[in-house]
């Protein structure tokens, strides 16, 4: 989250507006000829506009008729309870079934993909408590420390990663519309 403040602080340095609860944003073509975005009754003109609007990128470049291969997919988060001593644990990741875990200040996260998830509506982000069962039972076996650990079901959620089709980023200029740039798909990359 600092490092979006970074940013939003950054841009706003350097003369950009910032807009909040616009509602659904939309590309803004006249002809062929990208002109900027638009919303409710608004738009604000521009030579360049970046897509990356996360999950939700294809939807931009759908209502134009075009395609864009991303989707969204949802991942669910188990929050521990707070445990001053875990500041010291560095994120790990199990390449044979993405199980890891990373720290939030005192809270551990856990997370591991589901097959489930794949087959979610695309853009539910609705937590299953169900999923915790098999989560916690891999953890276990792989770190038999964590036993002990409690999980805040409350504050546990699910997101949306946006997937493109070989789990890469597309990153650079939209073909076939001039001023348009993408920074889609980073697949749960995101900054790291």
């Amino acid at each position: 989250l600092a490092l979006v403040e970074g940013y939003r602080r950054g841009a706003l340095g350097h003369g950009a507006t910032l807009l909040e609860d616009t509602g659904p944003v939309a590309l803004w073509l006249e002809g062929e000829r990208l002109r900027g975005v638009r919303w409710a009754l608004e738009r604000a003109e521009s030579a360049w506009v970046v897509n990356a609007a996360g999950p939700w990128a294809a939807e931009l470049l759908r209502a134009l008729g075009r395609d864009l291969p991303v989707r969204p997919l949802r991942r669910q988060v188990a929050l521990s309870e707070p445990l001053p001593e875990l500041a010291a644990l560095p994120m790990t990741v199990f390449l044979s079934d993405g199980f890891h875990f990373r720290t939030r200040g005192d809270r551990l996260l856990l997370l591991r993909p589901d097959p489930a998830d794949a087959e979610a509506a695309p853009y539910d982000t609705t937590f299953d408590p169900a999923w915790l069962d098999g989560l916690l039972a891999r953890a276990h076996a792989r770190l038999p420390g964590l036993a002990p650990l409690a999980i805040e079901r409350a504050g546990s959620w699910a997101g949306l990663y946006e997937m493109s089709p070989d789990a890469q980023a597309l990153v650079g200029p939209a073909p076939g519309l001039p001023g348009l740039w993408l920074v889609n798909g980073s697949s749960g990359h995101g900054v790291m």
